[in-house]
């Protein structure tokens, strides 16, 4: 019995140990993306301009048109654009969509970094939503800013958006708090690669 469970043993790890040592699993780094590299860079070395974005109630929402809600914001100044500034943004608790107008740059990529749990949308003048291409926060970017408390390591990067947007044009910024979402204030950072 004793035999049995020896030879178990030594045939389980050496099975490990020849899997542990094959090529097959011996992959490089991870590779630190530039755009997050700027992005982490941007959130630790750039004052933040505090913004309120305009919030409206669904029974609100269901009487103005998209033309309505571009021209409110367009009147309160509430446009964001990718830039080298973290964006402070204050929401209201009880309601769950919040608005702004982005500015798309001339790059068609766009990267949206939230320190906070938060969803988002691109909606287009004509109304059609954009979604995004990617919504992965990539290992790199958790494990390169993060904050140490008692509570123990935490990523400061929640929420990364990816989205291939028309150049030189105009965005509804729809920011969508989820069951996750702790803070109504909350930092962003946007990117145009």
């Amino acid at each position: 019995m004793i035999k049995k469970s020896v030879f178990g043993l030594v045939l389980i790890a050496s099975l490990l140990l020849a899997l542990l040592s094959c090529e097959d699993f011996q992959g490089a780094e991870p590779e630190f993306l530039a755009v997050d590299e700027e992005a982490i860079h941007i959130f630790e070395d750039t004052l933040v301009t505090q913004l309120l974005p305009v919030s409206y109630a669904d029974s609100v929402m269901e009487q103005m048109t998209i033309d309505d809600l571009f021209d409110s914001l367009y009147a309160g100044t509430k446009i964001v654009q990718a830039s080298d500034t973290v964006y402070q943004l204050q929401v209201p608790k009880r309601v769950g969509n919040s608005f702004l107008i982005f500015r798309a740059a001339e790059q068609p990529s766009v990267y949206f970094y939230f320190k906070g749990f938060v969803n988002m949308r691109l909606v287009a003048a004509n109304g059609d939503s954009l979604f995004a291409v990617d919504d992965a926060i990539p290992y790199t970017a958790i494990s390169n800013y993060y904050n140490v408390t008692f509570n123990g390591i935490i990523p400061q990067i929640k929420a990364r958006y990816q989205f291939e947007i028309e150049s030189g044009t105009d965005y509804l910024l729809k920011i969508i708090g989820t069951e996750q979402t702790t803070s109504r204030v909350f930092d962003m950072v946007i990117i145009c690669e």
